[in-house]
Parts: structure tokens; C-alpha cells; sequence
């Protein structure tokens, strides 16, 4: 990827992410504008992935929003490196077994694995008792190559089971093939939509 595409990347994340916050907290952009200071058209901008918002105006439109710095990965703003996810409030049960999903999937993959997402119904926040969890695990790899990690997938999920009694559907991605085609392929789109990013290099 090149340092343009990776910058263009970057603020398409910052878009998605803004975006979700304010439909979690049910804000209009007005709404939002109002409480933060910020005007309408540059909330508009920064949800289109135009401009490139400060560290400052996102945190404002964090605590507008109700969200908090949980879980850790790469984001560039305003040209610096930050470690962190911007992401909504979750039920502590989800985030605790979400977590722990995605560092077993880090350990057990290593280099490979490019970003894991929680998507769903639990990455909404209209899940219920009986959903499942669903994380995508984005990794560096050809789609042939994808049942090397179908035991730790398994392993993983009977593990969250035994402790949390909580069933987690992981999904293996190749990160190119997600790159391609999460611009319109239906499922993609989701992912990258409405998803939860708990770990990203």
C-alpha cells in the first residue's frame, strides 16, 4: 500500500469511527455540532473521510459521545501515530470475552494477523441473549492458506465457551482480498461499517 493509499486509509477509519459513535449516542450532525463546538460541515467532512481532523476534535466528539480509549491499534492524526479505538461503551462481558478473542488470535498467529474486528449484532448493540459473537481475523495470507488456522479458530471459540459460556464465530479473511473488495461486497462492507477494530498493526 502506498503512503497516499495508507493516508486515504486512515481517514476513511477516522470516517467510519465517527460515524458510529454518533449513531450509537443517536446524535444528529446537528446535534453533535451543538455539544461539541464543531461545525456541521466539518463533522460532515470528517464522516465523508475529507479533511484531516486533530487529535483535539476527536477527543471532543469522544466525549461528546459517551466513548472511551479501550482497546489499542495504530491511527494517524494529524500526521502523529496513536495507539488506540475510538469505540462505543460496550457490555463488559463482551468486551472482556471480545478482547481476550482477539489477544488469543494475536498470540497464536503472530505477524500474520493484520487487524481482528468484532462485527454483528454485538458490534451494534442490538444483540440479545441467545447471539452469537462474531469476530473477523484480517490476515496477511492468501484465501488457500486459510485452513492452516482453522484449529486455533476452533480452539479459541471452545475456549471462550468453557469460560465465558459465550459461543464466538471467528472468520478468517485474507487482508488483501478485504482491502479489494470491502467497498462493495455486502459482507465486507458490513465488517468495515459497522465493526469494532480490537486489534490492527
Amino acid at each position: 500500500m502506498s503512503v497516499e493509499s495508507e493516508f486515504e486509509y486512515e481517514k476513511q477509519q477516522i470516517a467510519n469511527l465517527v460515524k458510529r459513535l454518533r449513531a450509537y449516542s443517536q446524535l444528529s450532525q446537528r446535534d453533535l455540532s451543538r455539544i461539541t463546538g464543531i461545525s456541521q460541515a466539518d463533522i460532515s467532512k470528517i464522516e465523508r473521510g475529507l479533511g484531516n481532523p486533530s487529535i483535539n476534535t476527536i477527543s471532543r466528539i469522544m466525549s461528546a459521545t459517551g466513548a472511551s480509549l479501550n482497546v489499542e491499534y495504530k491511527i494517524n492524526i494529524d500526521g502523529e501515530d496513536y495507539k488506540a479505538e475510538i469505540w462505543p461503551d460496550l457490555n463488559s462481558h463482551i468486551r472482556t470475552v471480545a478482547k481476550e478473542s482477539s489477544d488469543l488470535l494475536v498470540d497464536n498467529i503472530g505477524e500474520e494477523i493484520e487487524k481482528v474486528v468484532l462485527f454483528g449484532s454485538c458490534a451494534r448493540g442490538d444483540n440479545t441473549e441467545d447471539s452469537d459473537m462474531d469476530i473477523a481475523a484480517l490476515i496477511k495470507c492468501e484465501r488457500s492458506e486459510l485452513s492452516r488456522f482453522t484449529d486455533i479458530f476452533a480452539q479459541i471459540g471452545a475456549d471462550m465457551m468453557d469460560k465465558y459460556q459465550e459461543l464466538v464465530n471467528i472468520v478468517g479473511i485474507p487482508i488483501g482480498e478485504y482491502i479489494e473488495k470491502k467497498s462493495w461486497y455486502p459482507f465486507y462492507k458490513n465488517i468495515d461499517d459497522e465493526g469494532i477494530v480490537l486489534y490492527a498493526k
